[in-house]
């Protein structure tokens, strides 16, 4: 087959490759080159074969592979890798199949003699030397209007909208109300670093010399250790304490009380991040978080799971636990919000947790086939753990009990935003072996049984 002939950059990846694989076919067209990218029109306007085979052999320049942890099993860009491989050996052409390398997989035999090109060490420098890599061997530009083409490919949203109004969900949790008085309370004796690390990590509190200020008494554990003084001031009548912002100072005391608040109800901190919490089976006596969901009827959520994950072709068993975040928000000098996060805490079968960089791996794999009804659902469920959080004797802080919603004149039809069917080969990847979610519970108690 002429070279004349073979005008196009096969792009070959896992579905599981797809925002990167999109990513560099526009890309790309933009620089001008022709691309074949099954998610996307072919640039040109001019026919292509619908067989694959026909297409690789005949009109590809050469075959772009991304190389991951998906794709290097996958059966698919296997074959597609294993025909470029070929036509490298029959047509003399050493470079056909070019891998670029977008995680840390190790190469399979048949590429261990190929030089990838580093995408897993971020895009913008894998993409400076592919370009360097396709100009070095003259690869043919032949879309002189790459940009508008590119953009052409684009999905405009038509018909995604209606003009029914929405509410729309927000990640906001407002501080319905907090004390607004901050009393002294002084050291009885001098107190260990150790002891002062304690109280602050586990009393609303703000350390100031000599003591500390809250809006009200330690906890039991800590009351032998400091008393109330009769200097107390209202914060919002004061500007600065010791050189301190006050309302940084009332920000911060709102945050660890609520924080403390989430310890004492069974919410465990994750080692690495004060703000990050998960649950474990025992924070309820049947491991289920039960709320109320976005269609207003009883539902739940399981506050621990596991999932079996391949890698090269070896599973592994990991456990995951339901966690969320906060982030304190400042709307003003006078109100307090939190952002809340969904996310999952990942831990050996043991039940060690994990805390490399194996994290984002796998959080990114269980959570990739979240759309956004599974988001929504988890905050919903987030936000009922933290308002049902019991308050502390004297903590003085109201929560609102569901987070800020917000009216919108239209509406977004979701049935359009369903996965690509296609995506369902993810189940060769994470195999739960406990349901990961329960969007409803039974319908016979979702009626009158309370949870």
């Amino acid at each position: 087959m002429s070279q004349t002939s073979r005008t196009h950059l096969f792009i070959s990846y896992a579905v599981q490759d797809s925002a990167l694989a999109g990513w560099l076919a526009r890309k790309l067209s933009l620089a001008g080159y022709a691309i074949w990218f099954d998610r996307m029109k072919l640039l040109g306007g001019e026919p292509w074969p619908q067989d694959i085979d026909v297409a690789i052999k005949e009109r590809s320049f050469r075959m772009l592979a991304i190389l991951s942890e998906n794709s290097i099993k996958k059966p698919n860009p296997s074959k597609e890798r294993a025909l470029a491989l070929q036509i490298s050996k029959d047509e003399n052409i050493p470079d056909f199949l070019i891998p670029l390398k977008a995680d840390g997989v190790k190469l399979d035999w048949l590429m261990t003699d190929l030089s990838y090109l580093p995408f897993n060490r971020g895009w913008a420098d894998g993409w400076r030397q592919l370009l360097k890599k396709l100009n070095s061997i003259s690869a043919p530009k032949t879309i002189p209007a790459g940009g508008s083409l590119a953009a052409q490919t684009f999905d405009a949203g038509a018909g995604l909208l209606t003009d029914m109004p929405e509410e729309i969900v927000t990640n906001a949790l407002l501080i319905k109300s907090f004390p607004e008085v901050l009393t002294f309370f002084e050291f009885t004796r001098e107190a260990s670093k150790d002891e002062d690390r304690r109280m602050q990590y586990n009393w609303g509190c703000y350390r100031v010399a000599n003591g500390y200020l809250a809006f009200g008494p330690p906890p039991t554990e800590f009351q032998e250790m400091v008393r109330q003084t009769k200097t107390a001031f209202t914060w919002r009548d004061t500007r600065e304490y010791e050189g301190i912002d006050v309302a940084n100072m009332v920000r911060h005391i709102i945050e660890q009380t609520l924080e403390t608040r989430l310890k004492y109800s069974k919410c465990l901190p994750h080692p690495n991040n004060h703000r990050l919490f998960y649950l474990r089976a025992g924070w309820s006596p049947d491991g289920k978080i039960h709320y109320i969901g976005r269609a207003g009827k009883k539902t739940y959520k399981r506050v621990e799971g596991r999932a079996r994950i391949w890698k090269q072709g070896v599973p592994k068993e990991v456990k995951h636990f339901f966690g969320f975040e906060l982030k304190r928000w400042r709307l003003n000098d006078q109100t307090v919000a939190f952002q809340i996060r969904p996310t999952l805490v990942f831990a050996e079968p043991n039940g060690q947790l994990i805390l490399d960089a194996r994290v984002g791996s796998l959080r990114r794999r269980l959570t990739k086939m979240w759309y956004n009804a599974e988001w929504v659902n988890r905050l919903l469920a987030a936000t009922h753990v933290i308002a049902s959080a019991a308050p502390l004797p004297g903590d003085g802080l109201v929560l609102e009990p569901m987070t800020l919603r917000i009216q919108a004149p239209t509406g977004i039809r979701e049935e359009m935003l369903v996965a690509d069917p296609a995506e369902d080969e993810i189940a060769e990847d994470v195999v739960p072996e406990l349901p990961e979610e329960d969007d409803e519970a039974d319908k016979a108690k979702d009626s009158d049984e309370p949870t």
